[in-house]
């Protein structure tokens, strides 16, 4: 590596401190059991050429201290003023939600800023209406206790700014307070507002009330280019006594579930005879939520899950990825499709059989995250059924009532 001459300033390596843009992997999502490519890209801003070591990790989806595991750490000489991208590569063995983080691990030639020595990428991607609840893990899986602070919702410094933009840290400032979407109160904070977790302790915060906004982004779908609005927003917490920052991303999909449904989810698929089969469930399931049988529709997205998820033995990685993101998509049109029934019979639904649906709605939403697609499916399909038995239980005294002879 280059010496430090008189007269130059240190090397600066860095990474932007939320890594969007600069950690890029591919394909997205990955695929379980097949080699993923993580590419990384590290700057230099000082005035010295240095050899820069970078470690790339990951860990489970949420906002996480401690327990992140190794992917591998690599070194690249980095001129001054210049930047270098890093290939990694892993091989992820369950499906789910992962963040990955990338950390400089050394510097030849000086590090004169150390703010901006890590990146960290998470990404949960919520389809939903004008409204929705997002369950945020937190966990320490470190060996020692944490403090956290600072829990917040943070969005774009102005609006109408582009995607890739908003991605960078300078481009993301405290949400304003009439912001429609808030943070539930946290149980057990101390009277400061801190929240204390010990090793191996978590909990969860949730995010309600996504509403409309002034300012919807637009973004392509990574499959077919289809254009959505969407609303991004990040949520974040400080451990007060490493200063440690961490994260995690949410996107809101405004979209009906029919809407979803009629997204060119497939046209990634080179085999037709393939696509004509996932398309034509889509056709089955759109014709009866026109017709009004909502349970119906969702027992026939399971399917379409089933078939998928057995179909990608037979695709391309490139395929594979595809299908990937379409399973999601056709997993939240029928969580949307349960939510919607929720809030439209909210008032008929008997006070017994409320805490039992809301319960299947729960454990549905748990298993989405955990990536139990086929199961959080029947938990929806499960919702609508509950409502469905409730409102006939509802009508059947009034029914012999009617039918009583005065």
């Amino acid at each position: 590596s280059a010496a430090a001459v008189f007269g130059q300033t240190p090397a600066n390596p860095r990474i932007p401190a939320y890594g969007y843009g600069t950690i890029i992997a591919s394909p997205t999502p990955a695929v379980v059991g097949e080699e993923t490519s993580i590419d990384v890209t590290v700057g230099n801003n000082g005035g010295t050429d240095a050899e820069i070591a970078v470690t790339l990790s990951f860990n489970d989806w949420g906002i996480t201290f401690g327990g992140w595991q190794e992917i591998k750490e690599s070194v690249a000489t980095v001129a001054a003023g210049g930047e270098v991208t890093i290939p990694y590569t892993h091989v992820f063995e369950n499906r789910g939600h992962h963040c990955l983080e990338a950390k400089i691990a050394s510097v030849s030639g000086g590090n004169e800023v150390t703010t901006d020595d890590r990146g960290q990428i998470n990404l949960e991607t919520v389809f939903a209406g004008d409204s929705t609840t997002v369950d945020i893990p937190v966990r320490n899986n470190g060996e020692k206790e944490v403090r956290l602070q600072g829990f917040r919702l943070m969005c774009p410094a102005k609006p109408g700014m582009a995607l890739e933009d908003i991605n960078q840290a300078r481009k993301l400032v405290p949400c304003p307070d009439d912001f429609p979407a808030q943070i539930r109160p946290i149980e057990g904070l101390d009277d400061k507002g801190i929240l204390v977790l010990g090793p191996g302790e978590g909990t969860m915060v949730n995010v309600i009330a996504f509403k409309d906004t002034t300012e919807p982004l637009k973004a392509a779908l990574e499959c077919c280019g289809a254009e959505v609005e969407l609303k991004r927003v990040m949520v974040e917490a400080e451990d007060v006594g490493s200063g440690e920052v961490n994260h995690v991303m949410v996107d809101i999909y405004h979209a009906s579930a029919v809407e979803m449904l009629n997204w060119p989810l497939l046209c990634c698929i080179k085999n037709v005879r393939l696509r004509v089969l996932l398309e034509s469930i889509l056709v089955q399931a759109l014709e009866l939520i026109e017709a009004g049988d909502v349970a119906g529709a969702i027992k026939l997205l399971k399917k379409y899950i089933e078939k998928a998820t057995l179909l990608e033995c037979d695709m391309t990685a490139e395929e594979k990825a595809c299908v990937e993101k379409a399973i999601s998509i056709v997993l939240d049109a029928a969580r949307t499709l349960a939510v919607d029934m929720l809030e439209e019979t909210k008032d008929v639904v008997s006070v017994t059989a409320k805490p039992k649906i809301a319960a299947k709605m729960a454990t549905g939403d748990e298993m989405r995250l955990a990536g139990e697609y086929e199961a959080a499916c029947l938990m929806f399909f499960g919702v609508v059924m509950g409502i469905n038995n409730s409102k006939k239980e509802e009508a059947a005294p009034l029914a012999a009532l009617l039918e009583t002879e005065p």
